[in-house]
């Protein structure tokens, strides 16, 4: 591979990705390129030679911060780069982050347009 990096990129665990990738289509009015999922992904970086891909998740309540980061630890690997999701409404968030960077993580996703109230997403 040539070292290329992908900077931004997004996924679902397999059984959220069939739910979350229409609902993600209509509310943007876009055709998704994949099919939500590490392995579409991970087939996607093959074919155009991208060597790692940074994911990032988006928690759009608080309580999704342990999930996130539990799906994050068993994704990451040599090719996937994980960045959990923080929710900024989280009563902990400075723990959570702490707990991020504990567990090595190199950086962290919020979405502030998923994570207000009014135009949440349920995942």
């Amino acid at each position: 591979m040539a070292g290329i990096i992908d900077i931004h990129t997004h996924a679902f665990p397999d059984p959220i990705a069939a739910a979350a990738i229409p609902a993600l289509e209509k509310e943007g009015n876009i055709k998704a390129y994949l099919d939500g999922t590490v392995s579409a992904l991970l087939a996607s970086m093959d074919r155009s030679g991208i060597e790692q891909s940074v994911l990032c998740s988006i928690a759009t309540r608080p309580e999704q911060f342990d999930t996130t980061l539990e799906w994050s630890t068993t994704i990451r690997s040599e090719r996937i780069i994980p960045f959990p999701s923080l929710h900024p409404a989280d009563p902990r968030l400075l723990e959570h982050l702490q707990v991020i960077h504990n567990q090595g993580f190199k950086g962290v996703k919020m979405h502030p347009y998923y994570q207000l109230e009014e135009r949440r997403i349920e995942s």
